[in-house]
């Protein structure tokens, strides 16, 4: 998952649908997906709190609507979500590749017979800052250290 020059990080992306994280006020919600070694999330959308909780704590967390809406009529039975796959079971496929650019702000999904370049909705340089250096107290301890 490149997002930067030299920064990759490999792990389970968890795409989601929209709301992602409605309803936790607490940042456990966010260090427990990273702690859990998923370096972005991609969702629909996020709650608000959740966002503001993962973006201080560095997870990557990414809005693409489109990716959702085609992993949505890919993987549901007619195209209703929550109802547990076209088998009725939770759907975990890993023969996905998902690279991240944030530079140009693109998704690339790579499967076993095809390639789909999607676009995020944007995401400003202060929270690309805290995504790279790990979270909030990652970015205060950089400053620290460079003021020494």
């Amino acid at each position: 998952m490149p997002y930067g020059n030299d920064i990759t990080k490999e792990g389970a992306i968890l795409v989601s649908g929209y709301n992602f994280g409605t309803g936790s006020s607490r940042e456990q919600a966010a260090t427990a997906l990273k702690a859990a070694g998923v370096p972005a999330v991609i969702a629909g959308s996020f709650g608000d709190i959740f966002k503001r909780n993962a973006i201080n704590n560095g997870l990557v967390c990414l809005e693409c609507p489109e990716l959702v809406k085609d992993l949505t009529d890919a993987y549901t039975r007619d195209g209703k979500r929550g109802g547990g796959g076209k088998k009725g079971e939770l759907t975990v496929d890993e023969g996905h590749e998902i690279r991240i650019n944030m530079r140009d702000g693109s998704v690339v999904v790579k499967g076993r017979d095809y390639e789909k370049r999607y676009t995020v909705r944007t995401v400003g340089a202060s929270v690309q800052e805290l995504w790279v250096c790990g979270g909030l107290e990652g970015y205060i301890l950089k400053s620290v250290q460079s003021q020494s």
